[in-house]
């Protein structure tokens, strides 16, 4: 983990050589959504100093997970279970892309200030659903990719419930992905996400599913009240 600076890119940069300096020689650097947190540019721009050295003995691989931190928790899991198990640096890299490529995570906040998240509303939804969330209230379920896309919207929360489920059912039925791990991450609707864990459960008991309290950088970006699902 890097401090947050005004610099980031310093601050990375440093950390690299520290590592390095302390005999590690293949560094995996994962960072946050860009839409949460702006350390993915930074840690390029800390990659290409150090790769401008011309360092043989070091490999830096700097991934963009568009995960929050629930999301990239997860992968830290499966990575450091895979360096427990002896992987190579290279497995364990590839190990880390496949992660990434497979990463799904939806987002349903229940509450939310249309005004307080005027920007990123206005940047994602269609006229349609700006009225329905603006005037009559409905629920949007949001997928954490490059860009945040409103998947749908509706109008109760039961309806919003169902369209995060049938999300989960899409990814475990599929044959082309492998679920490692399951969480179910929440603020302020602690009963609903325990049911839809027993739900989530039920449908893939084969997977690893947890139950977190979602943190404070996704809590200020979509309101007090949300339950979420994250799938690697």
């Amino acid at each position: 983990k890097v401090p947050t600076t005004d610099q980031p890119q310093y601050a990375i940069y440093e950390k690299y050589k520290q590592l390095y300096e302390e005999g590690y020689h293949y560094i995996i650097s994962l960072h946050l959504n860009p839409n949460l947190k702006k350390t993915y540019k930074a840690a390029l721009e800390a990659k290409r100093q150090i790769d401008e050295q011309n360092i043989n003995d070091l490999e830096i691989q700097v991934y963009n997970t568009n995960a929050n931190g629930v999301g990239l928790g997860l992968m830290i899991y499966e990575l450091v279970d895979a360096i427990k198990n002896s992987f190579s640096p290279m497995e364990v890299n590839k190990l880390a892309d496949q992660l990434v490529k497979n990463y799904r995570h939806w987002v349903c906040p229940l509450e939310f200030d249309f005004v307080k998240n005027h920007q990123w509303v206005m940047g994602l939804a269609d006229t349609q659903k700006k009225v329905q969330m603006r005037l009559f209230h409905f629920i949007p379920v949001i997928e954490l990719d490059r860009k945040l896309t409103i998947i749908n919207v509706s109008y109760t929360k039961e309806a919003a419930f169902a369209t995060l489920m049938g999300l989960v059912d899409e990814i475990i039925s599929s044959k082309n992905h492998k679920v490692n791990r399951i969480c179910v991450e929440y603020r302020g609707v602690f009963r609903e996400a325990i049911k839809i864990r027993n739900q989530i459960k039920v449908k893939c008991p084969s997977a690893k599913v947890s139950l977190q309290s979602v943190g404070s950088l996704t809590t200020q970006f979509f309101g007090p009240q949300l339950v979420g699902i994250c799938v690697i």
